[in-house]
């Protein structure tokens, strides 16, 4: 089994908003003494020297507050860092004037825009501090590929094993509706299944390839919550079933009713089918026909499901429908809709995996779209 993904507090995240606090600490402070000389405040020359100023001593500060601090690295690379150091803070000032001007000339009040600056800089030079400046961590190929045309590779980023967030995002999402006997459609090679365990559920498993069976009754034959491994979900019969999940399962059938059908059957009464599916018709590319999606789910396809429930199962509620994961969609967009990209590398699926911490809070809001939608039927 994989390790269980750390506690926030114990993240390079959680220590990049603690120095981040205690750099800007600095600054003010810094910032104060500088302009409490009148030879940097009286003058034009004096306060652009000033700003000069008070924005460096930070900077020497916050290097290696970040280097040894935050990222924990020791004392090689120092020169090549500092430089790339001052590269990712220079692209983030150009960022967040650009950011402002677009607010700006929207109409939005000079708060919001400022504020809005600051929340995308906050994310851009973490990201480019944890891929660009302090990278030893690394141990990936940075062009080793995910998922490529036909399949290549293991799987998207929610069966990256090394992208211990996000694969702990998704199944924060699922575990609210499990109870003592749950079954997994399409386990694949078990990185969902795995966290689940790791959180002390039962699971039955189900995979149609011959080589993920064999796989995860190897990776799981030790766990006790393993209940076992089944080829077809369609010939599991009702076995008092408290929930059903997937996670990026459904997209791949062309009639994705008959497994919610099935699901719906053999739950006991009360019982959960959860699907996490990949959601926004707008994202849908070249790359997910390559890969196999027959759609991205939106407001189209939860009416359909409404309609067969009210048909078939009246007894049944759809009780959630919730896009989460607006700046994944965003990525997706440009990524595979405007630069029609191949292949997702596992670089880019690390890439969501660091940021996820910061993002976790703007699933509260309801854009009403985002990269992916978690849906829940209540028998």
């Amino acid at each position: 089994m994989s390790k269980t993904s750390p506690s926030f507090f114990s993240t390079r995240q959680f220590r990049y908003l603690v120095s981040g606090s205690f750099i800007l600490g600095i600054n003010l402070i810094v910032a104060k003494i500088v302009f409490s000389f009148s030879e940097f405040s009286e003058t034009t020359v004096g306060r652009n020297l000033g700003n000069l100023i008070a924005t460096e001593i930070p900077i020497l500060i916050s290097f290696p507050i970040h280097k040894f601090y935050t990222w924990k690295e020791k004392f090689d690379n120092l020169f090549t860092e500092f430089i790339r150091y001052h590269a990712v803070l220079l692209s983030g000032l150009i960022l967040r004037l650009f950011i402002f001007l677009i607010f700006d000339s929207l109409g939005f009040s000079f708060y919001f825009s400022t504020i809005s600056g600051i929340m995308v800089i906050v994310l851009w030079n973490f990201l480019g501090f944890d891929r660009y400046v302090f990278t030893q961590k690394q141990t990936l190929s940075e062009n080793s590929v995910v998922y490529a045309d036909g399949g290549a590779g293991v799987e998207v980023l929610e069966t990256v094993e090394e992208a211990a967030t996000y694969n702990d995002y998704l199944t924060s999402k699922i575990i609210p509706f499990l109870g003592s006997r749950n079954l997994e459609i399409g386990a694949g090679t078990g990185t969902i299944a795995n966290l689940i365990f790791e959180k002390g559920y039962n699971v039955l498993l189900s995979d149609l390839s011959d080589y993920n069976v064999l796989r995860l009754k190897l990776r799981f034959s030790d766990i006790p919550k393993f209940l076992g491994v089944e080829q077809d979900f369609l010939s599991i019969d009702p076995q008092n079933w408290d929930a059903i999940y997937s996670s990026n399962v459904l997209e791949h059938v062309p009639d994705d009713w008959t497994l919610i059908q099935h699901g719906l059957r053999i739950l006991k009464s009360g019982g959960w089918f959860v699907a996490v599916v990949p959601a926004t018709k707008i994202l849908y590319s070249e790359f997910d026909k390559k890969i196999g999606h027959y759609r991205r789910y939106g407001w189209a396809d939860r009416k359909r499901i409404e309609s067969l429930l009210v048909s078939e199962f009246p007894e049944s509620k759809l009780e959630l429908w919730r896009p989460f994961n607006i700046v994944g969609a965003i990525g997706w967009f440009v990524k595979m809709r405007i630069f029609r990209a191949s292949n997702i590398k596992v670089s880019d699926a690390l890439i969501m995996d660091s940021i996820i911490p910061f993002l976790k809070p703007l699933d509260y809001i309801p854009f009403g779209f985002g990269q992916t939608i978690i849906f829940a039927i209540r028998k």
